[in-house]
């Protein structure tokens, strides 16, 4: 009478079949102009048309990202593994941008943007070249929130 019931258990290394739609992705885009900006400064520079949107998400990447409830900004560490020297060198001159995303197979949640800060790049092991990207959001409207006015006599 009683009918056996079969779970597909996962042991960790083991492949998990396509029809597993459970699984979470991400996708990761860095945002850059096409041409060099006026100032010199792209980490405050405003977003046009024309930018070149590089998508990383095909590629290794391990990021993290650290969200405040207080006055701090919310900063996102990004490492992309393996890119080549050309767009590496482009998304350090003119990388301002970086949008993650994350959850399920059409069905994904924004969880960052923000202003890329500080890019680095080094060689590990021999064989792989590593990107690290600092980003922070609202650091703009932090640094340049200024007002000016001025009062009536009396």
């Amino acid at each position: 009478m009683g009918a056996d019931i079969m779970a597909d258990n996962y042991t960790a290394g083991s492949q998990i079949s396509s029809s597993a739609n459970w699984m979470r992705q991400y996708r990761i885009k860095v945002y850059q102009h096409s041409s060099p900006t006026a100032s010199g400064n792209s980490a405050y520079a405003q977003e046009n048309p024309s930018d070149t949107v590089l998508d990383v998400s095909n590629l290794k990447v391990v990021f993290q990202v650290s969200r405040n409830a207080l006055y701090y900004p919310n900063q996102a560490q990004v490492t992309i593994y393996n890119l080549n020297a050309s767009t590496e060198n482009a998304i350090i001159q003119e990388g301002y941008r970086i949008v993650i995303e994350a959850g399920y197979p059409n069905n994904y949640g924004q969880i960052f943007d923000g202003n890329v800060l500080m890019c680095n790049r080094y060689k590990q092991n021999g064989t792989d070249y590593i990107m690290n990207m600092l980003a922070v959001d609202g650091n703009q409207f932090i640094n340049e929130g200024y007002v000016s006015f001025t009062y009536a006599k009396g």
